[in-house]
């Protein structure tokens, strides 16, 4: 089953739009190398001058460059960090229902962050 995935800032709530076909691991594995990869813009450079075919996925670079040093996580299209919970639960002010902020595989009622407080 198809589950696309991108690279989300937490800080900034900014996405790379990668859109990447069941990419969540290798999003996860991609975060210690974005101080690097924001580090390639003159290579980049000096290759495309050369006329030498090398590119990164659209917009990685630019999101390296203004989000490495930030809180990133993988995100799938349906709003869940990679490693989180894919359940819902019923807010207990509203009844709207919400998806599980946990752990996946986490012990107890699904729910908003530990300590009760939405993030």
């Amino acid at each position: 089953m198809s589950n696309f995935w991108d690279l989300r800032c937490r800080t900034c709530s900014a996405t790379c739009d990668l859109d990447w076909n069941n990419g969540g691991d290798q999003i996860q594995q991609l975060i210690p190398l974005l101080p690097d990869i924001a580090r390639m813009r003159p290579v980049e450079n000096l290759l495309s001058d050369r006329r030498v075919d090398f590119a990164f996925p659209f917009g990685l670079l630019q999101f390296a460059e203004r989000h490495h040093s930030h809180d990133l996580t993988a995100i799938d299209q349906y709003g869940v960090e990679h490693g989180g919970c894919i359940h819902h639960y019923s807010c207990a002010c509203c009844k709207s229902r919400m998806l599980c902020q946990l752990a996946r595989g986490h012990e107890g009622e699904c729910g908003p962050f530990p300590g009760g407080g939405e993030s």
